[in-house]
C-alpha cells in the first residue's frame, strides 16, 4: 500500500481549511426526525463489511484528509478486490466544510483468497497488485456512482446540476458522464469534438455497472470495470484525474497522467460504430479472426490471438452481435462483446508454458529456438526465424516472436533489435525484411511509431 499512498498524496490536494482536524461521526440507525434526535447509533461504527472506526477518530479526529481502512477477508471467485467510502463530509458549504460531500474514510478490502498465489518478488505481479490498489483506492476517494449526486462544482460553488446523461447509442441505451474536464480531455483524446459525454460501463454488477469507464473505449485505463487485458499496463490516464478535478473537492497534478493509446485520435467513428460491420473489423483494435493463429496485438506487447468466444445462447442485447451467427462474439463482455486480440497461454510439448507477453523474461524459452529476447522494452513482430541447426521442429510455426528493441533515432527513423544467437543486434527501419546468416526464416522490422 505505500506506492498507493504515495501516488494518491503526490498528485491530489484537498482542499482543506489549514490545521483543521477530520473529524468522523457514529451512523444513526433509528432517529426522530422533528425535530432531530438519534436514538440509537451503531457501536462500534463499521467503515465496511468488517473494520470497526477508532472511538479516537470519533472523538478526537485525525490530521489527515482520509482515511483508509485495509483488510484481507475472502472475496467471491472472481473479485480480487473491492472498495467504497463509508464517511463523508456534510453537504452543507460553509467557511468550516469547503468540500461538501467529500469522502472522508474508506475501506479496500484485497481478497486473502489471492495471497498465497502471488510472488511479489515479481516486479510484474507487484506493480499489477499496485494498480489495483490505485483503483480500489480511486473508488473510495469518489469514482463511485452512489457520489456522484454530491459532486461540487468549485466554479459556481454548488453541487452540478447534471452529472451524467442517457443516449441511445449503437442501438442501446448510454450512460454517460457530461462533465467539463472529462468531456474535454475525451474530446481531445479521440479527436472527436461532437462527443456528447464519456461512456461509463453498462456490463457488469451494481459494484461494476455506472462506477467504471466503458472498457470498449477505454481499454487501458486503470478504472475500467475488469483487468483483462494485460498486454498493456492499466494507466492512470488523463481521464481518471480529469475526473477527480471535476469532483471539486482536490487540486490535481495532471502532469502525473500516463499516456492513453487506445483509440487515441480514432475519430467519432471509433467512439459511436462499433468494433466489428458485416463482419469486418472497424479498426486496428478489433479483429475477426476464428483461428488460433497468432499475430500480435495492437500494442505489439504480446503473441496474441483473436479473443472470440461462442455462447450458448445469442448474445444481449441484439446490438452487440456482431457475426451471422448470434451466438459469436468478443469473448469480453465488458468490452461489449467486441472480440480484440490479447495474450495467449500456451504449453508447449516439453511442458513449458509461456504466457504470451513481450514483457516477462520468464517467458524465454531454452533452448531458445526463436532467438526471442524477452523483458521491458521487447516487442512483438512478425517473424519465421528459427535456428538454422534445427530440423523440423513444432516451433517454426508460429509466425510471431518478441525482440528486445534499443537505441531509436528519430532523425532517420531507425531502431536496434537484439535476436539471441545472432552477431549483435540489427539495424531495422519500418517494413525492412532482415534474414540472419544463424537462422533460417526472416524477421519483419515493425513500424518504428510501433515500438520507439
Amino acid at each position: 500500500m505505500p506506492d498507493v499512498v504515495s501516488f494518491f498524496t503526490t498528485n491530489l490536494r484537498v482542499h482543506r481549511n489549514e490545521g483543521q482536524r477530520t473529524m468522523l461521526y457514529q451512523v444513526c440507525l433509528r432517529f426522530f426526525t422533528n425535530p432531530f434526535e438519534c436514538i440509537d447509533v451503531q457501536n462500534p461504527t463499521k467503515c465496511g463489511p468488517t473494520i470497526s472506526i477508532p472511538d479516537s477518530y470519533i472523538n478526537d479526529g485525525f490530521d489527515a484528509d482520509f482515511v483508509a481502512f485495509v483488510s484481507g477477508d475472502p472475496t467471491d471467485e472472481g473479485t480480487v478486490a473491492f472498495a467504497s467510502h463509508c464517511q463523508t463530509t456534510g453537504r452543507f458549504y460553509e467557511a468550516s466544510n469547503p468540500t461538501p460531500g467529500r469522502p472522508t474514510a474508506g475501506f479496500i478490502n484485497f481478497g486473502s483468497q489471492e495471497a498465497p498465489n502471488l510472488d511479489f518478488n515479481d516486479e510484474e505481479t507487484r506493480q499489477q497488485w499496485i494498480r489495483t490498489g490505485i483503483h480500489e483506492m480511486a473508488h473510495a476517494l469518489g469514482f463511485s456512482k452512489s457520489l456522484y449526486s454530491s459532486y461540487w462544482n468549485a466554479e459556481t460553488q454548488d453541487f452540478y446540476e447534471q452529472v451524467t446523461i442517457r443516449t441511445n447509442d449503437r442501438g442501446t441505451l448510454q450512460t454517460k458522464m457530461v462533465l467539463p474536464n472529462v468531456l474535454n480531455w475525451a474530446r481531445n483524446h479521440f479527436g472527436c469534438a461532437e462527443l456528447d459525454g464519456v461512456e461509463v460501463e453498462d456490463q457488469g454488477g451494481t459494484g461494476t455497472a455506472e462506477s467504471h469507464w466503458e472498457m470498449r473505449l477505454y481499454m487501458d485505463e486503470v478504472m475500467k470495470g475488469v483487468d483483462t487485458y494485460p498486454e498493456q499496463y492499466s494507466e492512470v490516464t488523463g481521464l481518471t484525474l480529469s475526473l477527480f478535478k471535476d469532483m471539486g473537492w482536490y487540486q490535481v497534478e495532471m502532469s502525473a497522467a500516463r499516456p492513453a493509446k487506445w483509440g487515441k485520435q480514432a475519430g467519432c467513428d471509433f467512439v459511436y460504430g462499433t468494433g466489428v460491420d458485416n463482419g469486418q473489423p472497424t479498426s486496428k483494435y478489433w479483429c475477426t479472426e476464428r483461428t488460433q493463429s497468432f499475430s500480435c496485438d495492437v500494442y505489439r506487447r504480446a503473441r496474441s490471438i483473436c479473443w472470440i468466444s461462442q455462447f450458448t445462447s445469442p448474445i444481449a442485447p441484439p446490438s452487440y452481435r456482431y457475426f451471422s451467427d448470434p451466438t459469436v462474439g468478443g469473448t469480453e463482455t465488458h468490452a461489449d462483446f467486441c472480440p480484440y486480440k490479447r495474450a495467449r497461454t500456451v504449453q508447449y510439448p516439453t511442458g513449458f508454458t509461456q504466457t504470451g507477453l513481450c514483457s516477462r523474461t520468464q517467458n524465454r524459452m531454452n533452448p531458445n529456438n526463436w532467438g526471442e529476447t524477452y523483458g521491458r522494452g521487447s516487442y512483438c513482430m512478425s517473424s519465421t526465424l528459427l535456428r538454422n541447426d534445427i530440423r523440423g521442429s513444432f516451433f517454426a510455426s508460429l509466425g510471431v516472436g518478441c525482440y528486445q528493441v534499443a537505441n531509436c533515432n528519430s532523425d532517420d527513423q531507425s531502431y536496434e533489435v537484439t535476436v539471441d544467437g545472432n552477431d549483435g543486434p540489427i539495424l531495422c527501419f519500418t517494413g525492412q525484411v532482415q534474414r540472419l546468416s544463424r537462422f533460417n526464416g526472416q524477421l519483419t522490422c515493425p513500424p518504428y511509431e510501433d515500438v520507439c
